[in-house]
């Protein structure tokens, strides 16, 4: 976060990282926000990444939707709770520091329950891809916890 903040990155930039990545939701993401859009279940991400990098990416998402000829979906709605950067007052909107504290995959129950103001409900589904993610709620504030991991890809191709 520090050296995106000295390296004079703008919110263009990071649209334009985004459009150019090669990175994707995991498969069946997009079914996945659009099953709790329809629901009215509220959906949060949690990320150690950029939050500006996630929203761009959903709203590549639902271009994606329009591209296809399928129903425009507004993704919107999803919650992200995620590094964030603050900027300069400037036309470029440049990059001038960070919001605090930073997030990690060793300090997002603190983040969620401790500075956040985020209010989960009752019955929570915690969705992720290392251990730690696993831990991210506190089992007392809540009726039912169910935890899903993912085995990523990568790591399943290379025990095989």
């Amino acid at each position: 976060m520090e050296a995106f903040s000295s390296a004079g990155f703008t919110k263009a930039d990071f649209t334009r990282m985004t459009e150019e990545s090669k990175l994707m939701f995991r498969k069946g993401s997009q079914h996945l926000l659009k099953l709790c859009q329809g629901c009215d279940i509220r959906f949060l991400i949690v990320s150690g990444g950029i939050s500006e990098l996630i929203q761009h990416s959903l709203r590549m998402l639902e271009r994606h939707n329009l591209d296809q000829g399928e129903q425009s979906h507004d993704f919107t709605s999803v919650g992200i709770l995620s590094n964030e950067f603050e900027y300069s007052n400037d036309s470029a909107s440049t990059v001038s520091g960070y919001r605090e504290p930073l997030i990690h995959s060793g300090n997002k129950q603190e983040v969620i329950y401790d500075h956040s103001g985020v209010d989960l409900r009752k019955n929570v589904i915690v969705m992720g891809d290392i251990v730690e993610d696993s831990q991210m709620v506190r089992d007392a504030n809540h009726e039912t916890v169910l935890r899903v991991g993912f085995l990523n890809r990568q790591v399943q191709e290379e025990s095989d």
